[in-house]
């Protein structure tokens, strides 16, 4: 059997600059860009070849937004989550600029789009059931939990901790490497490099930007809505 671990997130949660930080780290000796990306850590609704085709590396670790399922048995799972308000925001901005997202698209403000967002409104249904699903239920699989805003604030720690429970040993200047190749800046340069949409490249490295966008309205629908949640993870409701 294939050693394989499930990268899991709700959608604009840092799923894809973990997946560059993972690839960089399997892959030290490539120059790892948007292109080859998809054939080192896979995203799972783009391709398919994983089911098949075996890798010369271990773990091969694929991306969901899933909630669990039978796929998932028997494999490792790390679920990685951010504060939903930030969530909220890139969703609104990404869905209205991303082709093929028109179904998400609100033509309104974003106040308009968080009264959706907040009902759940999303392919991958509602951000609070997704991360108390994955953060509070009991699985069959072991699941590392990783908050966003603690791997930016110390990205080399954290993949540490991360190595540790996939059972790889990486030296430390891998790591060191890994972040280095996978900061936001270069992978702004890499997209503009390889011709990519500047909206595609996604990658904004920062947390807190829901501050620039909430109205006072908007924060205190999001605390109806998630307060709870929000406080039990350790965010807080004041800008």
């Amino acid at each position: 059997m294939r050693n394989v671990t499930w990268l899991v997130s709700y959608p604009r949660s840092g799923n894809t600059w973990m997946r560059f930080l993972l690839a960089n780290i399997q892959h030290p000796e490539k120059e790892i860009g948007y292109r080859n990306l998809e054939a080192l850590v896979p995203d799972t609704y783009q391709s398919s070849w994983w089911r098949e085709k075996k890798v010369a590396w271990s773990p091969l670790i694929l991306k969901s937004h899933d909630l669990y399922h039978s796929e998932f048995d028997n494999c490792k799972v790390i679920y990685l989550y951010r504060d939903g308000r930030d969530v909220a925001r890139s969703c609104y901005y990404y869905y209205q600029r991303e082709e093929g997202a028109e179904r998400w698209r609100v033509r309104g403000s974003f106040s308009d789009y968080l009264k959706l967002f907040v009902q759940g409104w999303n392919l991958y249904g509602d951000w609070k059931a997704h991360l108390q699903f994955w953060l509070f239920s009991q699985h069959k699989s072991p699941v590392f939990l990783i908050r966003y805003e603690d791997l930016l604030a110390d990205t080399v720690r954290n993949l540490k901790k991360l190595m540790g429970f996939l059972n790889i040993e990486v030296p430390d200047d891998v790591i060191v490497a890994a972040v280095q190749k996978s900061s936001f800046k270069k992978l702004k340069a890499i997209g503009e490099q390889e011709g990519l949409h500047p909206y595609l490249q996604g990658l904004k490295g920062t947390s807190g930007g829901w501050k620039e966008i909430f109205t006072e309205d908007d924060l205190e629908l999001f605390w109806q809505y998630a307060g709870d949640l929000m406080e039990k993870l350790g965010y807080r409701r004041s800008k």
